[in-house]
C-alpha cells in the first residue's frame, strides 16, 4: 500500500504504523455494516438538528473565483505535492 501511496517508509516506521492503519481499516469495515438504505428522516442529522440543501455553484460563478488563489479555466489550480519520485524525492 505505501507504494501505491508512493511513500518512502523506513522499515522502523512500517512496524509503528502498520498496527494503526489495521485499526483505520477496521473502522472502514464496521462502517461499511451500517445499513444506510432503511427509511428514515433523510434532511436530520444524528443530532437531531436538520441538515442544510446541497447548493451547487456554477464555475463561472465569480464569488467562487475570488475564494481560490489560483482559478484556471473554471477550475480550481493547487501546488504540486506528490512528485514521481515521491514526497521525500
Amino acid at each position: 500500500m505505501a507504494v501505491l501511496a508512493r511513500l518512502d517508509l523506513t522499515v522502523e516506521e512500517i512496524d509503528r504504523l502498520t498496527p494503526q492503519l489495521d485499526r483505520i481499516v477496521g473502522y472502514f469495515e464496521r462502517l461499511a455494516e451500517v445499513d444506510v438504505t432503511s427509511e428514515g428522516d433523510a434532511g436530520a442529522s444524528p443530532s437531531g438538528m436538520p441538515l442544510r440543501e446541497d447548493v451547487s455553484i456554477s464555475a463561472e460563478d465569480p464569488g467562487l473565483s475570488r475564494l481560490c488563489a489560483d482559478f484556471r479555466r473554471g477550475h480550481v489550480a493547487v501546488p504540486r505535492v506528490v512528485t514521481r519520485e515521491g514526497p521525500r524525492g
